[in-house]
């Protein structure tokens, strides 16, 4: 994630809040890149399934977005 041109590595094993109207970008470090017909699309996945089979061909990520009320 980068934030003020600044680039901070997340942990997978940590939760991030980022608050509202913050722009900031993500980027994908390790995962093959793709040149051609990108397609985005969710899904559930559950606990049946295998992360690391999934994670050779998808990029698994979770984004919650939520606000805690009016200010």
């Amino acid at each position: 994630m980068s934030y003020l041109d600044q680039v901070f590595k997340m942990d997978i094993n940590s939760i991030y809040l980022i608050p509202p109207f913050t722009p900031f970008n993500t980027h994908i470090g390790d995962h093959a890149r793709i040149t051609e017909g990108i397609n985005v699309a969710g899904s559930r996945i559950d606990k049946t399934q295998d992360e690391e089979e999934l994670a050779r061909d998808h990029l698994l990520h979770l984004f919650i977005h939520f606000n805690m009320g009016v200010p």
